[in-house]
């Protein structure tokens, strides 16, 4: 509720949360809800083992969300993540919900590291991988 929030305000875990599923934000970072203005952060989830703990619980259904999207979809692009060894939840999210589903999966890392690549193969178990080493070389293709 306001512009300028308390961090123990901020990490509250029985706050209100409101998630917005848009893929642009406002540049002022503010939404109108039931006439009241409301001031947005962006929630940053740190890859460290044991986040579910530290997670506000109206973030569980995002992670369902994304289990079952990874079972659905047919490509999974990572950019910009190396999936660091004590981001425990993100390497079980990927590795089980990547082997499930009916379609083989094509899985594209986005990493000057080629060890990066590596990793998420092992991690996602896909047979049809492909690597770029820069945005640039992604997106010409």
């Amino acid at each position: 509720k306001s512009k300028q929030p308390s961090p123990s305000a901020l990490f509250n875990p029985r706050r209100e949360l409101t998630v917005l599923d848009s893929s642009q934000l406002s540049d002022s970072l503010t939404w109108r809800r039931n006439e009241r203005i409301v001031h947005l952060r962006p929630i940053i989830v740190p890859p460290v083992s044991g986040k579910r703990g530290m997670m506000h619980r109206s973030l569980g259904s995002l992670w369902q969300r994304a289990a079952k999207a990874l079972e659905e979809c047919e490509r999974v692009v990572v950019l910009g993540y190396s999936c660091p060894p004590l981001d425990v939840e993100a390497r079980m999210l990927l590795s089980e919900h990547m082997r499930r589903g009916v379609r083989p999966k094509t899985l594209t890392v986005v990493d000057p590291n080629a060890q990066v690549a590596a990793r998420f193969q092992e991690i996602c178990g896909t047979q049809d991988m492909r690597i770029f080493s820069s945005l640039k070389a992604f997106l010409e293709s």
